[in-house]
């Protein structure tokens, strides 16, 4: 046999190559910069990092598929590559680098938490789309109800955990029906 016949295996080592994504980058940071989410991984050995939008493959023919979660205990994000979709998640020692417990487990909600310039979050984009699909009554109903329940929760107003309690207050708006008060 000739030294080329082993050329393709030397150049494409079964033993050198990445077994999956998530071996070789972990989940470093997500951001949405003007209304587009942004990933950011890192690769494990050398320490580099690689953003990942939507769109158009980057340089290693990755591309952002979601990101669904409130915060960094339910960031779920899902990358194509390579004819696959890889889903990558904040590992525990990013969470709670002091080793802490959680809290929660980990569920993926619906919304990517946007903050403001006082770090106060921000309505999803899904949100203000479910509320401008409601009539202008069922809307100023809407609003009536929200206002009565940050009244009596007043901790909801820049909180994310009030995103799981309006999208069941406008779904049920939607349906022609009051959702009852939350506490």
């Amino acid at each position: 046999m000739e030294a080329n016949h082993f050329a393709a295996l030397q150049e494409s080592s079964p033993f050198l190559r990445m077994l999956s994504l998530q071996d070789a980058f972990a989940l470093s940071g997500v951001a949405v910069i003007e209304g587009n989410p942004l990933v950011i991984l890192q690769n494990r050995e050398t320490k580099k990092t690689i953003n990942v939008s939507g769109g158009k493959e980057n340089e290693l023919g990755m591309r952002l598929v979601t990101v669904t979660g409130e915060d960094p205990e339910s960031v779920a994000v899902t990358i194509a590559h390579g004819g696959s979709e890889h889903e990558f998640a904040y590992e525990d020692a990013v969470i709670r680098p002091n080793g802490l417990a959680s809290s929660r487990g980990r569920q993926g909600t619906r919304d990517t938490v946007r903050r403001d310039r006082e770090g106060r979050v921000v309505t999803s984009e899904e949100l203000v789309k479910k509320w401008q699909s409601l009539s202008d009554d069922q809307r100023r109903a809407y609003d009536r109800w929200k206002d009565q329940l940050l009244k009596t929760r007043p901790d909801l107003r820049y909180s994310e955990k009030r995103f799981p309690i309006a999208h069941k207050a406008l779904d049920a708006f939607k349906a022609g029906k009051t959702p009852p008060p939350s506490r």
